[in-house]
């Protein structure tokens, strides 16, 4: 990456809508055997249930994304990166992405966590994300985007750039100032 710049592809989690898809298709196949041997309002009964499983599975299938592409900064500037490296998503969801330092950009999965799709998850564990991210990014942030207004040694005074949600709208900044922030110097 010249002056530290790369194109990454950003490898979303998406095992889940596979094995769904791969379930789905079996019962599809048990459903369909089943029916062979039956009549009437059973087979009606059946014949709808059918329908709404392949419906779910073209559903899945359509919402399978690709890993997309994107332009990324590494924030030291190391310029001879390669592999699987971790990322930093300001303000904690994908929209600039970042990667990490040079000395410690390889992916941890510990550290770095995982992307996944709406549809990776259960209709409720979406909900739950959803409704909890505004407060984890206010009261629980990740990264900032800040300029350092005032330094006294390795103590400095930052002011914050503006951060909103992006489903709500909402400021998660819980200040705009911070003040006696440490600075940690990088090799």
């Amino acid at each position: 990456g010249a002056a530290g710049r790369y194109d990454l592809e950003v490898v979303l989690e998406t095992s889940g809508i596979q094995t769904e898809i791969a379930r789905l298709t079996a019962r599809i196949g048990e459903i369909e055997t089943l029916m062979e041997s039956l009549t009437g309002k059973r087979k009606q009964y059946y014949r709808l249930l059918l329908a709404s499983l392949a419906r779910k599975r073209e559903y899945l299938q359509r919402c399978d994304p690709a890993n997309p592409v994107v332009s990324a900064w590494c924030v030291d500037s190391t310029e001879n990166l390669s592999g699987v490296v971790g990322t930093i998503e300001v303000p904690g969801e994908r929209g600039t992405v970042l990667i990490r330092p040079g000395e410690s950009a390889a992916y941890d999965p510990a550290r770095d966590g995982v992307l996944r799709p709406s549809a990776a998850l259960s209709p409720a564990g979406s909900f739950y994300n959803l409704a909890m991210k505004p407060g984890w990014q206010k009261w629980k942030p990740t990264y900032r985007f800040g300029t350092i207004a005032s330094l006294a040694g390795d103590i400095c005074s930052v002011v914050l750039e503006a951060a909103a949600n992006s489903e709500t709208g909402l400021s998660i900044n819980q200040t705009n100032v911070l003040s006696n922030v440490p600075i940690g110097y990088m090799t």
